[in-house]
Order: structure tokens, then sequence, then C-alpha cells
């Protein structure tokens, strides 16, 4: 299934958004089954435009408001879904770009913390080059927080990753939103509402407020290069 060239990598079909969000979701978990049994292949990454989903944590599943939850995401249009790494609530939809990182890593040797920070000090870069203010750290009050969340000016989230690491291979997984911001904001309240979070709207960022109109296939591809090469760094480092 795998190949040095990367054959999940901007795996995207005229069928992509009739694909459940659930089944998006095990495609990752694929991913890490498949690096893990051919480490030799290097690491695999894969950018898409995912179905409109709402995206749960296993410890959220466990609180007094998620049965509603989870009903308000289905109300809104949404799927829910449980995440298949940690953290809080996530929300995206086609106006979104989910990304998977998958990486060899035959014994343990990275610390979480270590690649939160120099994957996301990569993907500030990335968006620097594109004129972006981006800086890497939380923003008070923010969705899904994180010491290690990718902000614009300090003021918005417009990335955050987390990470699930298992016998081989390990998970970097985040999602960028493109434009539209106000119906993740939307979808977000009613939904930490019903989970008793307390939390700023206003943190939610998306890429067009900050530099403008752009071509969504050109950030993709630029996304997906910049990932895979973050990636083949480590992979290096790793098999040097």
């Amino acid at each position: 299934m795998l190949s040095p060239n990367g054959p999940f990598d901007l795996v995207e079909t005229s069928e992509q958004n009739s694909v459940s969000a659930q089944v998006q979701m095990n495609y990752s978990l694929l991913m890490i089954r498949e690096v893990a049994k051919d480490p030799e292949f290097g690491p695999q990454t894969r950018v898409y435009t995912p179905a409109r989903t709402v995206a749960f944590s296993k410890r959220e599943a466990l609180m007094p408001g998620f049965d509603r939850a989870w009903e308000i995401a289905q109300d809104m249009g949404y799927q829910p879904v449980l995440r298949t790494t940690g953290g809080r609530t996530v929300v995206y939809n086609e106006n979104s770009l989910v990304f998977d990182l998958v990486l060899p890593e035959p014994r343990l040797r990275y610390q979480s913390s270590f690649i939160f920070k120099e994957f996301g000090l990569a993907l500030v870069g990335t968006l620097r080059s594109i004129a972006v203010d981006a800086r890497l750290g939380p923003v008070p009050g923010e969705f899904c927080p994180g010491t290690y969340s990718v902000n614009a000016r300090n003021k918005t989230k417009l990335i955050g990753t987390a990470q699930r690491a298992s016998s081989g291979a390990r998970l970097i997984s985040g999602v960028l939103q493109l434009s539209e911001a106000d119906e993740v904001r939307e979808v977000l309240s009613e939904v930490n509402q019903a989970l008793n979070f307390e939390w700023d709207p206003a943190t939610v960022g998306a890429l067009d407020l900050e530099i403008g109109s752009f071509d969504p296939n050109l950030v993709k591809v630029f996304l997906s290069d910049q990932i895979r090469a973050f990636g083949n760094q480590l992979f290096r480092q790793e098999y040097s």
C-alpha cells in the first residue's frame, strides 16, 4: 500500500465530500498501522478537504452534556465523531484543510512536547511565508486550548495540532480554517455551551481574514509540501 512517494498525500477525489467523517477519521488509523508495518517507506502525509465534522474527545464523551452536544452537531448539519487524538472539541468543514503526518517511530524517541513545538514552529514559518503574522503559543480563551497553538497576531487561533503515538508510528494531525470562520464560531458556541465549556468565540480565526483572497488549491499543495519536508527531516534524523 505504501510507496516512497507517499500515496496518502493529497488524496482527494470528486467523491471526497460524500465520504463520512468517521471514514475519514478511520483512515488516519489505517495510516498509522501501515507506517508501523513498513517503516522503511518513511513518513506519509495527507491533506484533504473534510466532511462537515464536529470532533469530540473521548474525555468529553464522559461529560454530562455530551449527548446533547452530539445532537446539536447533527441538528446543525455536522457529523459528530470521536477524535483519534486528544484535545477538546474541534469543528471543521468544506472551508477547512485537515492534515495528517504519520512518522515511523520503531522506538519511542521523541517527547510529545518536542514534536508539538518543532512542528508548530514549522507551521508558523509556512504561514509567515504567505504573509500571515503567525506566532506560536496559546490565545486566551481559545477553543481546544494548547500550549503550541499556531495563532495570528496573538489574537486568533489558526491551527491546532494533536498527536497519537502507538507502537511503531506517531500521528500528528491538525486543521487550518481557510474561510467562513463565523460558521465555525456558531457551531462551537452551541456545542461548547452544552458541554459547559467557557471560551471566547472571537478566538476562531481563518486564513482569509489575514491575507484576503487566495487559491485554496495552491495553499493545499504548499501546506502538503511543507508538512512532508518536516516529516522527512525527522525521518532522516531517526535513520541516520
